[in-house]
Order: structure tokens, then C-alpha cells, then sequence
């Protein structure tokens, strides 16, 4: 993030990387065809400064007491090891959300207003909902269909995206067969939020990316989004006025496939590649 303030001799820069690991499970099979299913929170690192100077330094898999100004560690390090249970429909989309308040009450959050746009069922199940961009009707290579979502951006809250995706072809990628999915938009303006001692607000913006869908295993392995908004903070009776570039990939490192729970190359049940006249059809059934 680049903040110009009026008051200030020079733009700040702050830039923050955050990691974080989950494991994916198929649990059981549901009786319409959808599962159950579990995402467990494995480690987590934040780590944010401003210029040379440090401002966060946060990993679950060192001692608190090497934690530095993140408020809310705490609570982060109790979702460590916790599950969080869920289901998915025989399309491969998720369609509920199972255990949300029982998850809450096992962190045993205090920190609620920090906590705020992290722990929430949207927040949550963005590491979940790997199908939630694919079409619903069957689509050919170069075909567009456009996407509306809300993602969250931690304590300041939801962004809504809309953006239209193109089946772009087929490529290798990280050793897997894998769909090309590429895709670009808007983000909405937000309304000023109180965050932290300061009003903050953001503009409309871009967005743009690219999902790689992995044909034998039916499921996306990787997503890549950048957004690019500008906002508006209030503090102290002063504007100030800043620039937010957010890069997200969220890719699946290792997978294995159960023959108990599922068929291989068959992870969703629901994708179908058909050869029709030479074209490629990609869809969810």
C-alpha cells in the first residue's frame, strides 16, 4: 500500500506478504451426490514493513514471543491445527458452510473487532470454493462468462469483483494437463470503514488473472489475482489518500487422491471434457 499524505514530507510505502497453509480433505460422500469435507489450518506468516523498517513479524511456527505488532496473533495461532468442516455440492461448488459459530467458539476470539473481515464464513471459504468460478453451462475455448464475487481484505473489510473469464486452451503447468483460465474486471467502491483509529474508504478499481484448472484431477490448482484500487483515509481531521495493490496466489502444493472417497481424475464429479468436431467443451454437470 502507497500513502500520500498531504501533512507528510514523503509518500509512505508499506508493503505486507502473508502465507498461509491449509489442508483440503474429503471426509465422506453425501447421499445427493456432494460431500463432506474439512479445511484445517496448518501455519500462517504475516510479515508487513514500511520501507526498511519493520512493522509485523508473525509466524505461527515461532514462539510469541518473537511476534511483533500483529494485534491480533493470538487468536491466529489458536486456528492452528483447527478444522473447519464444510460441504460441497455434486456440482463441486461449496453450498454451506457447517460449523462457522463452533469454529469461532473453539478459537475463543477476543479480539473481535480485530478480528473482523478474517473470520468470517466468506473469508474462510475463499480456501474452499475452488469451483466457484467455473461456468455452468458448457463453454468452448475462447468463450466468455462473467464472474461476481466478494472477497475479503482482511480488517478493512469485502471487495466485490466482477470480471469476465475466457476458456483460453490448454497448456502444462507445474507437470499437470491443465485448463487456461484467464480473466479481468472491476472491483466496487467501498464505503469508509473505522479501522484501527482511522476512517478508510476505497475507489473503484482493477482486477485481472489467471486459474489453472487440472484436467485428470478435475479441480483448479492454482488461482492468480492482482487488484488495484485507490482509497481514502480520514485521521486526525486530515485526508489522506493511498494506493492499494494486493497480489493473491492460492495453488494446491501436494494432492492425494482416495480411492476410498472418490474415483482418480474425478475429484468434483461434476467436470466433463467432451470432443465434439475438434472443439473442447469444459463444463460442471
Amino acid at each position: 500500500m502507497q500513502m500520500d499524505d498531504p501533512g507528510a514530507p514523503q509518500t509512505v510505502q508499506i508493503n505486507t506478504e502473508c502465507a498461509f497453509e491449509h489442508i483440503l480433505s474429503v471426509r465422506g460422500d453425501l447421499s445427493d451426490g456432494g460431500w463432506e469435507a474439512g479445511l484445517e489450518f496448518v501455519s500462517q506468516k504475516v510479515q508487513s514493513k514500511s520501507g526498511p523498517l519493520p512493522l509485523v513479524n508473525y509466524d505461527s511456527a515461532g514462539p510469541p514471543t518473537l511476534d511483533k505488532g500483529m494485534a491480533n496473533a493470538a487468536t491466529m495461532r489458536k486456528m492452528i491445527g483447527k478444522r473447519l468442516d464444510y460441504q460441497i455440492g455434486a456440482n463441486g461448488k461449496v453450498r454451506r458452510n457447517i460449523d462457522l459459530t463452533n469454529f469461532v467458539s473453539r478459537i475463543g476470539r477476543t479480539d473481535e473487532h480485530i478480528m473482523e473481515g478474517w473470520i468470517t464464513a466468506q473469508a474462510l471459504l475463499q480456501y474452499c470454493d475452488l469451483a466457484h468460478d467455473l461456468p455452468d453451462n458448457p463453454v468452448k475455448t475462447g468463450d466468455h462468462w462473467p464472474i461476481r464475487t466478494i472477497y475479503p481484505i482482511g480488517a478493512y473489510g469485502m471487495i466485490e469483483m466482477q470480471a469476465e473469464y475466457t476458456f483460453k486452451g490448454f497448456e502444462q503447468h507445474d507437470g499437470r494437463d491443465c485448463v487456461r483460465l484467464e480473466y479481468s474486471g472491476k472491483t466496487a467502491a467501498t464505503p469508509l470503514k473505522w479501522v484501527s483509529g482511522i476512517f478508510i474508504g476505497f475507489d473503484a478499481g482493477d482486477v485481472s488473472g489467471v486459474e489453472w484448472f487440472d484436467v485428470r484431477h478435475g479441480m483448479l490448482v492454482e488461482k492468480l489475482m492482482t487488484y488495484q484500487i485507490a482509497g481514502r483515509i480520514y485521521t486526525r481531521g486530515r485526508e489522506a489518500h493511498c494506493a492499494f495493490q494486493q497480489t493473491v496466489d492460492m495453488r494446491i502444493e501436494n494432492l492425494t487422491v482416495s480411492k476410498e472417497l472418490m474415483p482418480p481424475a474425478n475429484w468434483l464429479r461434476g467436470l466433463a471434457l467432451l470432443f465434439v468436431d475438434g472443439v473442447v467443451w469444459l463444463f460442471l454437470r
